[in-house]
């Protein structure tokens, strides 16, 4: 009898790209085994427009389908004082997004965990986006200004479609669907 292919998804919602990664369970251990990555061609200026066009593209992707476990991010809303704070319909669209993202998702636990749930409260991408790769055993190189963040060095084979840039998002994706696979295994293989 084979063992079923235990699979983990990660989506990291965004009005101009989407991806989307899995993980599978290779001897006890996460690996990562699709990046997807869908970005609008022309997005529109119009945020609104962006999440219509957005969850188009989403509505026609073939993910999601019989993961055993995924993760999406969502989204809070909270006031700083601080002039370039994401504005609250901002967040209304990305939520509308990520509430695309899940609906993509065919599997029976779901997690929608906010930022500081998956990855803490690190400022900056450097620090948490660093440890995925660690863990996955992964060389990278650090590309970014001000705020950097981890780039595979085999990211071409990881992600054709990827330019170095788009790593900032995908690896938040990798960190989603790590977050699924540690809950998983925290909270239903250990039921078993």
């Amino acid at each position: 009898m084979t063992t079923p292919l235990l699979r983990f998804a990660g989506a990291d919602p965004d009005l101009i790209a989407a991806s989307y990664v899995e993980v599978v369970e290779v001897d006890g251990v996460p690996v990562v085994s699709l990046v997807w990555l869908q970005k609008l061609k022309h997005p529109p200026r119009d945020r609104a427009l962006k999440v219509v066009a957005m969850k188009d593209m989403l509505r026609c992707a073939d993910i999601g389908d019989g993961v055993t476990a995924a993760a999406v991010e969502s989204q809070n809303v909270s006031y700083t004082g601080k002039s370039n704070a994401a504005r609250a319909q901002d967040m209304i669209y990305l939520a509308q997004v990520a509430g695309q993202l899940q609906m993509c998702m065919d599997t029976d636990s779901l997690f929608v965990p906010l930022p500081a749930e998956w990855k803490g409260s690190m400022k900056g991408k450097w620090i948490h986006q660093r440890r995925i790769w660690l863990r996955l055993g992964y060389e990278f190189e650090k590309k970014g200004g001000q705020d950097p963040y981890p780039v595979p060095l085999s990211y071409k084979e990881l992600c054709p479609a990827s330019n170095k840039g788009d790593w900032k998002d995908i690896n938040d994706s990798i960190g989603l669907a790590l977050y699924a696979y540690d809950r998983w295994v925290r909270e239903v293989r250990k039921k078993r």
